[in-house]
């Protein structure tokens, strides 16, 4: 069965969380040259894949491992265009393997090339209790 662009994205969205948890240099490739990722933090704000590759370096340096768990996934596509809207939590996973979760949002837009769908922003954010 072959999969909707809206799923494509859904897994581009796995794909990416998949990378993050397990520290794999292939996040920032999977990102335009001239993307944009904003983090929920001050100062988490890269312009273009070599940013990117450095700020997400320094998550994966850190002792906890980050990834997503999210319980609605909006996914829209027209053209080579998509868009996501995320909603659920980022999750740290400490060395002894406690997890602490908290409130996370995403919204991305995505571009479709060369069979892959591409990053061109990440806009994530925690949301005020």
């Amino acid at each position: 069965m072959v999969a909707s662009r809206e799923e494509e994205l859904v897994e581009a969205l796995d794909r990416l969380g998949r990378s993050m948890y397990e520290r794999s240099a292939a996040f920032a490739e999977m990102f335009a040259e001239d993307a944009i990722l904003i983090g929920s933090e001050a100062g988490e704000i890269a312009r273009g894949r070599a940013a990117i590759r450095a700020l997400i370096a320094a998550f994966h340096a850190l002792p906890a491992r980050y990834c997503w768990a999210w319980n609605t996934i909006d996914a829209r596509v027209t053209g080579d265009i998509g868009w996501l809207f995320a909603e659920g939590d980022v999750v740290s996973e400490e060395p002894d393997g406690t997890q602490k979760r908290r409130p996370y949002r995403l919204s991305a837009v995505l571009v479709r090339s060369g069979g892959q769908w591409i990053w061109l922003s990440f806009h994530g954010a925690e949301p005020a209790a």
